[in-house]
């Protein structure tokens, strides 16, 4: 069943609700309902919005929401936190994984100067994260020793199930890292137990 969780921001004199609609496994998807914005033709088309040709504004039709593509938490007091974008969590077991906590975690270990963490297909879980991680110039650390820092972090079945160091991780145009291309670059990739069991 789905719920809907709402906080208002008022910008511009214009009323913006935003809301936190829960999917199956605990993930909150950021939608946006009503408000005004300057015209826009291509806007109105793909958001079923209605303009004002008088004063130049859309007036949007609260029956019709706008989803942002990132997941978020409300709190009771109704502070929004975003947590991750709806392509790159992890679902694992019909609960989701936020690859963004997973990251922030890693990096913070003093060998890694980046981490980018991505689903994998597992036979039993559905998906399983995978941490590609950079070290730092000079830094050395293994997988075990990786995988045992997220101890008392994370929940254990949060911890990834196997870590892949690289020379560098793959930029998009603006200079972050693309998910995208580590998702294809790592298509084929198994983890070493389900490697191992499909071997028998």
């Amino acid at each position: 069943m789905k719920k809907i969780f709402l906080s208002a921001v008022w910008l511009m004199l214009a009323a913006i609700f935003v809301g936190a609609q829960t999917e199956e496994g605990g993930k909150n998807e950021i939608m946006v309902w009503g408000g005004i914005s300057p015209d826009s033709t291509t806007a109105i088309k793909a958001f079923g919005r209605t303009a004002d040709a008088r004063f130049g504004i859309i007036s949007f039709r609260y029956s019709h929401r706008f989803n942002t593509g990132d997941v978020a938490t409300i709190c009771p007091l109704g502070y929004l936190q975003i947590t991750d974008r709806t392509k790159d969590v992890i679902k694992s077991g019909g609960e989701w994984i936020s690859s963004i906590e997973l990251e922030t975690r890693a990096v913070a270990h003093p060998a890694i100067a980046q981490a980018a963490a991505i689903a994998i297909a597992h036979p039993k879980w559905q998906e399983r994260p995978l941490l590609v991680a950079v070290l730092k110039a000079g830094a050395t650390a293994t997988r075990e020793e990786v995988l045992e820092y997220f101890g008392g972090k994370v929940a254990k079945w949060w911890i990834p199930d196997d870590v892949v160091f690289v020379d560098k991780l793959p930029l998009t145009a603006t200079g972050k890292i693309s998910k995208l291309q580590l998702r294809q670059q790592f298509a084929d990739y198994r983890f070493p137990e389900v490697a191992k069991s499909e071997s028998r």
